[in-house]
């Protein structure tokens, strides 16, 4: 999700803002509203919202998650929280530990619609002249 959304000083419609990944993510059932999971994840997100030269930092990350469901049903409300281990490619430190909170709704045990905010911890060091700026997070 873009920078944008936390600072009200970057105009709405700029679209240099945004990204796209993938993970994977499956789970061990504890009980029926407990479940441990192993997220592994690759993004790519880009924040430079000053120049014309839009920067993008490819994000891998592993982090174990626990997630509470609020019902026994099917269709199922959770929330959790994950804590691991983010490396942002081509940048230092190599790798960070970082925290993921999370809140979504699981159809059926085998599809989770998640909304998770990712914060690595560690600051990275970045040349804004060459690549832009990341603020260690992303949605």
């Amino acid at each position: 999700m873009p920078e944008r959304i936390f600072n009200s000083s970057i105009p709405r419609y700029n679209g240099k803002n945004g990204g796209f990944g993938f993970h994977v993510m499956p789970q061990w059932t504890y009980s029926p509203q407990v479940k441990f999971g192993l997220n592994m994840e690759y993004s790519i997100v880009t924040e430079d919202f000053k120049t014309d030269a839009i920067g993008n930092f490819e994000i891998v990350s592993v982090s174990p998650t626990i997630a509470y469901h609020l019902t026994k049903s099917k269709v199922s409300p959770f929330i959790g929280v994950g804590a691991g281990l983010y490396h942002v490619l081509n940048h230092t430190p190599k790798l960070n530990v970082g925290l993921r909170p999370i809140i979504g709704i699981s159809c059926y045990d085998v599809f989770n619609l998640t909304a998770e905010y990712n914060k690595i911890l560690a600051d990275i060091n970045v040349d804004p002249n060459n690549s832009g700026d990341f603020d260690n997070y992303y949605i």
